[in-house]
């Protein structure tokens, strides 16, 4: 229990120097760990988060760049038009909201394996990314948004995602929809 209680403290201490802010008193999680279904289909408990990150393979190669003020737009096959929409509300309403603005690319792995375990745990279909335009990235590249636009695209919780209206962000932002969206 000791030993728990250690990786607990850890964990919220690497969360915090990396900037991850702590969820909304209605977001948060008592009991972090999760459970799968095997092959056999039987559930298998995991007993803290970081086991689930070595189920998500996020990679660190560098992905094709895309521009500072470039929109991003995709969606897998066969999604309904009227959940394509969703992505055009204004304000639109995420379940929860991550800000990369100042991580390294390495943090950033951290932070998204983190948002993607709290929207398959809690089932949340909409959530926001914040990476920013790259204004403070060497050469003003915009490498943290470039590695999003790839990890949403290979993540297999996300079903669709596009830039926010310049309102809410525009470029620098990017809104998502899960596979937990009612249809």
């Amino acid at each position: 229990m000791k030993e728990k209680s250690q990786h607990n403290k850890l964990f919220r201490q690497l969360m915090t120097s990396t900037g991850v802010q702590p969820l909304k008193e209605s977001s948060l999680i008592v009991n972090h760990q999760a459970t799968h279904k095997s092959k056999n289909g039987k559930k298998i408990q995991q007993s803290s988060i970081s086991e689930t990150h070595k189920l998500r393979q996020i990679s660190t190669l560098l992905p094709t760049l895309t521009t500072s003020e470039q929109i991003l737009f995709y969606h897998k096959r066969n999604i309904a038009r009227h959940l394509l929409e969703l992505l055009d509300q204004t304000p639109f309403p995420a379940n929860i909201f991550l800000d990369l603005h100042g991580f390294t690319v390495n943090q950033a792995v951290i932070a998204m394996n983190t948002l993607l375990d709290e929207v398959t745990e809690n089932k949340f279909s909409l959530f926001t990314i914040s990476h920013g335009i790259g204004r403070r990235s060497k050469d003003g590249i915009p490498l943290l948004k470039s590695y999003v636009n790839q990890w949403l695209k290979d993540s297999g919780e996300v079903i669709a995602f596009a830039s926010a209206k310049r309102s809410e962000g525009g470029p620098g932002v990017v809104n998502c929809l899960t596979v937990f969206v009612e249809d």
